[in-house]
């Protein structure tokens, strides 16, 4: 464990957040070295300069099973965040928990079992934009042709099957309405007036959580409109975030929607899918009963989506850390040496 803890400091210690390709790319290059006195493949892929690497025992892009890690990470408040600290039993830093000491495990396992001349037929994806969508790396590497019976990203669960994960649905909505001098209002249509009443429509459509509920949830995420204080805006614009279950359909929300206020405009700009894998999956049980703790619904997205879109079974599964994308974020260190076991013993079985 102590080596992985180890690792996962040096990781942490690279500014990787996602629009830094500089440092990203320093991250690359050192899990490259990290792996040069092995007899692991390393295949490199980069699209949009965004870099994703594929480890594999054997050459395939088909193995029965692939694990995922990320090593970007999101912007951080202060730069000491890149300054792992140790508190207890709490690994305190940006990427502690999500994800490079899941990463760190991952390298860490490969390497080994390099070292003992074994060949399982796993392969490992470590990926660089997966906080900006994955588009470039995870969903490439789909496109490529990489895929295998058994996804599992390690995200943070708290030792918890992610099997479960909403969908994301996130669209523009636009309001025209005829301008006019404020003095004179009645000469115009006040389009965020519009914008109000369309969007007030549009969240009584959904119920508001007010707990820790696996539902589907829409969130009014930014909205813009007119130009000066004594004018009536001709035009209003809002981002609406929907985030649904994998048991609803995107484009049936879309369409009721639409009929709900068929007098505004809807430009779509994303519609991910949902994610779900069956507790009875062979991969997932032998996770559970390897001491997994149990099934979690994510209310996040993750890269599994990419694979799970194309008919692979796909969670997310990895070790115990809390406050993510926040200034305090932590992994607690104690179940970095379960999370390592877990894993280990999942890859005998396969």
């Amino acid at each position: 464990m102590q080596e992985i803890l180890e690792l996962a400091k040096k990781l942490i210690e690279f500014k990787s957040v996602s629009t830094n390709l500089n440092e990203i790319n320093r991250c690359i290059t050192f899990i490259k070295d990290y792996f040069k006195d092995t007899n692991l493949i390393i295949k490199t892929h980069i699209k949009n300069e965004k870099t994703s690497l594929v480890i594999t025992f054997k050459d395939t892009k088909t193995p029965k099973v692939f694990f995922s890690g990320h090593i970007d990470v999101v912007p951080v408040q202060n730069e000491k965040q890149f300054t792992p600290i140790i508190e207890g039993d709490k690994l305190i830093a940006r990427g502690a928990a999500d994800m490079k000491t899941a990463v760190a495990t991952f390298m860490h396992i490969f390497k080994q079992l390099s070292i003992q001349n074994k060949t399982p037929d796993i392969g490992l994806m470590i990926v660089s934009d997966e906080e900006i969508g994955g588009f470039d790396c995870s969903g490439h590497l789909v496109e490529l042709g990489y895929k295998s019976e058994f996804f599992l990203a390690g995200e943070i669960t708290n030792l918890q099957v992610g099997n479960m994960a909403k969908g994301i649905l996130s669209f523009d909505v636009k309001t025209k309405g005829v301008g006019a001098h404020s003095a004179y209002a009645w000469e115009g249509e006040n389009a965020i007036e519009k914008m109000m009443d369309a969007l007030k429509k549009i969240n009584e459509l959904f119920e508001k959580p007010q707990a820790n509920t696996f539902k589907t949830t829409c969130n009014i995420a930014t909205i813009k409109g007119g130009s000066a204080m004594n004018m009536v805006p001709e035009n209003c614009q809002a981002r609406v975030d929907i985030r649904y279950i994998p048991q609803e359909d995107s484009n049936q929300i879309l369409n009721k929607i639409k009929q709900t206020c068929p007098q505004i405009q809807i430009d779509q700009a994303l519609n991910e899918p949902a994610c779900l894998c069956d507790e009875q999956n062979q991969y997932v049980q032998k996770l559970i009963n390897l001491g997994a703790k149990g099934f979690l619904k994510k209310h996040g997205g993750s890269d599994a989506r990419f694979f799970s879109k194309v008919g692979i079974p796909a969670i997310v599964f990895g070790p115990v850390g809390y406050n993510l994308h926040c200034e305090n974020e932590y992994l607690e260190i104690p179940s970095i040496e379960k999370y390592q076991k877990i894993i280990e013993d999942f890859i005998e079985q396969i």
